[in-house]
């Protein structure tokens, strides 16, 4: 048994989260020790995996349902990203590069994401109700300065766009989607740079890449330390007590540390990929 923060929600027919929010304090027990490969196998009907009862069974057949809905409700009033493979590196003893394995995204890892963005959003609309702050992860899309560009490249490709309308949350989503439905990722790539980056803050504000009003993490607490202040903040709200806003000092920190980890991990990927041998 363990004690754990807890989310309850309700979600209706068509994925949309219902307002019934509640954050708890509860104990668990692990049922059953499963691999994304050997559930993604059984949900597709293949394999000789089996879950070890009818009722671990239903569990997960439940979840591919609440993942099947949440994806739907995100694709028409959110965003969604493109589905790509992780990989993986197979190292030798030497810690030399032996092999780079692509591990395709399945429906049991779709199952966790759905899941686990589901859960940050309920924090996210907690918080924002409850005490009006929390670390929220913002990111408002467009540089105002880039838009008037952005809008004549695209208009070049046959892409029109409101350089105002692009602003907002809808305007981004629309244009999103737009963009992914085109045949290559060409677009896409030439617009990245007029986009901003996406910060730490402690106001509640829209997360543009994810098509979300509002987005805050707490599922990683022993992991990121933003989690951990989450987890305290709704900690403070179950239990009725005053806590105070997070030091904006903290999350100026978070943020760069947050940068340098993306450098350091896309830094050893090249070194990693550099002497291996092409095929």
């Amino acid at each position: 048994m363990r004690p754990v923060l807890a989310c309850r929600m309700t979600l209706a027919a068509d994925g949309t989260i219902e307002d019934n929010i509640e954050f708890f304090a509860a104990t668990i027990e692990s049922k059953a020790k499963l691999a994304y490969d050997d559930v993604s196998d059984w949900l597709e009907g293949r394999g000789s995996w089996q879950p070890d009862s009818e009722a671990i069974a239903q569990q997960i057949t439940l979840l591919k349902d609440v993942c099947q809905r949440r994806s739907e409700w995100r694709q028409t009033h959110a965003l969604v990203f493109k589905d790509r493979p992780d990989y993986r590196f197979v190292l030798g003893e030497k810690g030399e590069v032996l092999d780079i394995v692509a591990e395709p995204r399945r429906i049991a890892n779709r199952i966790v994401e759905e899941s686990m963005i589901a859960a940050n959003i309920c924090a996210a609309r907690v918080l924002r109700d409850k005490l009006g702050f929390g670390v929220y992860n913002v990111h408002t899309g467009f540089d105002p300065a880039n838009t008037e560009q952005l809008a004549a490249l695209l208009k070049t490709h046959d892409v029109h766009v409101d350089p105002t309308e692009v602003l907002t949350l809808e305007g981004f989503c629309k244009l999103r989607r737009e963009l992914d439905a085109q045949p290559t990722g060409f677009l896409d790539s030439r617009i990245r740079r007029f986009q901003s980056f996406a910060e730490i803050s402690t106001e509640p504000g829209p997360h543009f890449g994810l098509g979300l009003e509002a987005y805050a993490t707490w599922t990683s607490p022993i992991r990121k330390y933003g989690d951990m202040i989450n987890h305290r903040l709704l900690k403070a709200i179950i239990k009725g007590e005053t806590i105070a806003r997070p030091q904006d000092e903290a999350t100026v920190q978070m943020a760069e540390r947050r940068r340098l980890n993306r450098m350091a991990e896309r830094d050893g990927r090249r070194l990693a990929v550099r002497p291996f041998p092409q095929r």
